[in-house]
């Protein structure tokens, strides 16, 4: 019943993750890190788009169990 929820919350944790892994990598290796901002910030927007669809797949929890 809570998977989709599951499933938002894993997304947003996963791009949050990454996000994080790609700044460190950036930081510790590159010369200029400017060329991973862009990447950094598709995460971070991957990562708002999918707590987006959290009040969406509460409401629907929040449905089925009322059923």
């Amino acid at each position: 019943m809570g998977r989709r929820i599951q499933s938002v919350l894993g997304d947003h944790r996963d791009a949050l993750l990454l996000a994080g892994h790609v700044r460190d990598h950036a930081r510790a290796y590159a010369h200029d890190s400017r060329v991973y901002d862009g990447v950094v910030d598709l995460c971070q927007g991957l990562a708002l788009a999918a707590l987006a669809d959290l009040p969406a797949a509460l409401a629907d929890l929040e449905r089925r169990a009322r059923d």
